[in-house]
Order: structure tokens, then sequence, then C-alpha cells
């Protein structure tokens, strides 16, 4: 039999769906012993139940450890704090330092002698004891008899090292203060000190009274040669001297040997 003999078979047509309010009304209309709400029911008994109440232990420990890790963290930040101020201190230190050094450097490019000696050149020995003295400290000085070189000018070896000299070192003995040189470089080396800042003149007495010092170094503070704390003395006159930060300056030759020439007349 040819498939033109056979029948066609018709399906039925295709429902259409539910409305909402259908389902809704099945819904409402159904009964507690439905299969489908007895299954959706034995099935949720597997799940475990929802904690509602964290257990008292559990969150006690919870608090317990962060109180520990706060406590910890406090401690460490104290700790912290403690090595920050020691920083400090000690940057503070180190920048007091640097300022100390920066200030000798420009010192030593002020000037070429820590100091300068004048005197008599009677009281030889007792200037080269104190250069010496000073010399092994460290200090750089030029005395008067001692280091001139010869063939050279005197008035413009002593011109130019009083301006080159950040301390001047005056001995007065009964021999220099008879000296007309002597006084001649005296009122030089006031003048310059008076001029240049950053500079000191400190007599030294050697067997004399104050009231046998000229009127214009008796405001000046003196040091006693025979006296045992000399040297102390002396070197800490030396240390104290410091230069005015951005004051100090050279002072020109011309205008030093001028101010010299009017001392002279």
């Amino acid at each position: 039999m040819s498939s033109k003999g056979k029948k066609r078979v018709v399906l039925p047509t295709r429902p259409e769906p539910p409305t909402v309010e259908q389902i809704l009304e099945d819904i409402r209309n159904t009964q507690p012993s439905d299969p489908m709400f007895v299954l959706i029911a034995e099935s949720n008994k597997d799940l475990p139940a929802p904690r509602k109440k964290e257990d008292s232990e559990v969150k006690t420990e919870r608090l317990y450890q962060q109180s520990h890790s706060y406590v910890e963290m406090n401690q460490r930040l104290q700790k912290a704090c403690s090595v920050l101020k020691e920083k400090c201190i000690e940057l503070k230190q180190a920048g007091a330092t640097l300022e100390q050094n920066i200030m000798e450097i420009k010192e030593k490019a002020l000037f070429t002698y820590d100091f300068s000696i004048w005197y008599c050149l009677h009281d030889d020995n007792i200037a080269s004891c104190i250069s010496m003295m000073l010399k092994k400290q460290g200090l750089q000085g030029y005395a008067e008899h001692q280091d001139q070189v010869a063939g050279t000018s005197i008035l413009m070896t002593a011109t130019e090292v009083i301006q080159a000299s950040r301390v001047a070192i005056v001995i007065l003995s009964a021999s220099s203060l008879d000296d007309p040189w002597c006084q001649r470089v005296m009122e030089w080396n006031l003048h310059h000190v008076i001029e240049q800042e950053g500079t000191k003149m400190i007599p030294v007495y050697v067997d004399v009274e104050k009231e046998q010092v000229p009127l214009v170094l008796r405001h000046l503070n003196e040091l006693d040669y025979r006296n045992k704390f000399f040297e102390r003395r002396l070197l800490e006159s030396l240390k104290s001297i410091r230069p005015a930060a951005g004051r100090a300056r050279a002072v020109r030759p011309s205008k030093a040997a001028s101010a010299k020439s009017r001392v002279s007349r």
C-alpha cells in the first residue's frame, strides 16, 4: 500500500497556557496532601537550619582575639613613637654638628691664621711657648718675629697678617709697652677687631698691672701669663670665637692699609 493510501493523522490543537489568575486559583484550591507539597517539605528537612545566634563561647573568643590584637598594636605604636623621638633627637644633633662644621669651613676660608702673636723681641721665649702650645692643638698661627720672611716689608706683612688672623694675641710686658712699634701694632689690631666681625684681640699680661696698660686696651678681657690656668683659658677663648653667620667679611687690603696709616699719623 502506497503512502498515498495512508490516512493523514491530524494532531489536536495545543491548549493555551493558563493565565496567572488560573494558576493562583489552582494553588489556592490544592490540598496540603498534594504530592508536590509533600516532596518539597521532605527535601527541606535535609537542609541545616540557619543559626539565629552565635554561640557565646565563640563570640567570647572572637572578642578576646580582637582585644589582644588591639593591645599588641598599641604596644607597637608606643615603641615606634619612642624610636621616632630618638631619631628626631639624633637628627637635631646631626643638624647642629653640620651647622658647626659649615661655620668652621667658612671660618677657615675667611681667615688664613687661627691666631697671630704680636710682641716685643725681648719676649720671644714667651711668644714661642704660646705658639707651640696652640700649634699642638692643630691651630694655624703666625708669630711676629719668628715667621717674618726676610726681605719683605715689615709694615706690609703686619697689615696682611692682621687681616688674615681670626685672633690677635698681644703680649703686654714692660718692654712692649715702651716700644713704639708694639704700640702701633696694638692699635692696628684693635682697629681691625672693631671693623671686622668674628675677630678678637686677647691681651696677655706678663708681669704688668692693668694700670700700666693703655686705656684703649683696658676694656678687653686679659689673660695673665703667670696664672696656672693660663693655657686652659687661652684655648677656651680661641674656641669660643665664631664669625657671625652671613655677616663676616674679609677686609679689603686698601681699606685696612689706609686705616693703619691714619692711626700711625
